[in-house]
């Protein structure tokens, strides 16, 4: 199942387009959840996405939003997440161990500030070719690439929602200039992005692209067809299988 996620982070491509399960397989589960990963791992996915936050205490949480009924993620622990949503954040160990040797993973890293306590938990796997991460935030990237140059380090572009997309930044249409400064190895625009360029202008500078939510069956053939796409990350990682299988 690693054969395809080794081959992107070793060459930089795959033969074919891996498909990277977003927080998991969540359709049914909660995201970020240890069943999501399960069910993403049965689903045939090659990499599992998911989200890295660091509770007050320090403990790092797969978690994706920064605030829970008004605070601060990071001003709370994890029982006090797990209070106030009913469900208690994985920690980013436990992920790690359930996917070795079974999946690769696609590790996102929401903020600043924690590099200390992720790379011990990630260069193992990153030395083992089954990591790549990823983040918004250029300072982060170019952090992680200098500390650890081995690592698969990819720059994520744009937000969800169709609107904000009329006002982008030149930056994340055309992300070269941005990727090679925080010596990111790949690209990762939201598919509204891809359409708009920024898949076209990453290919012709050598970068390779992990696209982002792509659910829809058709928008799906029409990215694990495009040999410029390295990945489709997506919440129906089943679907995508079932269309990169046809």
């Amino acid at each position: 199942m690693l054969r395809a996620a080794n081959d992107f982070v070793r060459d930089g491509r795959a033969d074919s387009p891996l498909i990277v399960a977003h927080r998991g397989a969540s359709a049914g589960s909660p995201d970020n959840s240890i069943a999501a990963f399960e069910r993403a791992i049965a689903a045939g996915a090659d990499m599992i996405e998911f989200d890295v936050r660091r509770t007050r205490d320090g403990e790092l949480i797969a978690w994706h939003d920064a605030t829970v009924d008004g605070r601060l993620a990071s001003s709370m622990s994890r029982a006090e997440i797990g209070a106030a949503t009913g469900v208690v954040p994985v920690l980013v160990e436990e992920v790690v161990e359930l996917a070795r040797g079974r999946i690769g993973l696609d590790v996102e890293l929401k903020e600043a500030g924690y590099l200390d306590l992720v790379v011990p938990l990630l260069t193992e796997g990153i030395g083992h070719h089954e990591v790549v991460v990823t983040s918004f935030l250029d300072d982060v990237v170019a952090e992680l690439k200098t500390r650890v140059p081995a690592a698969r380090v990819g720059l994520l572009l744009g937000v969800a929602g169709p609107r904000p997309y009329l006002r982008a930044r030149r930056s994340e249409l055309d992300p070269v200039d941005r990727a090679r400064r925080c010596h990111a190895d790949f690209v990762a625009p939201h598919v509204a992005l891809a359409r708009f360029g920024a898949l076209r202008r990453a290919a012709a500078a050598g970068l390779p692209a992990f696209v982002w939510t792509v659910n829809d069956e058709r928008t799906l053939r029409r990215l694990l067809a495009d040999d410029r796409v390295a990945a489709v990350i997506t919440d129906a990682p089943e679907r995508a299988v079932s269309v990169r299988s046809r």
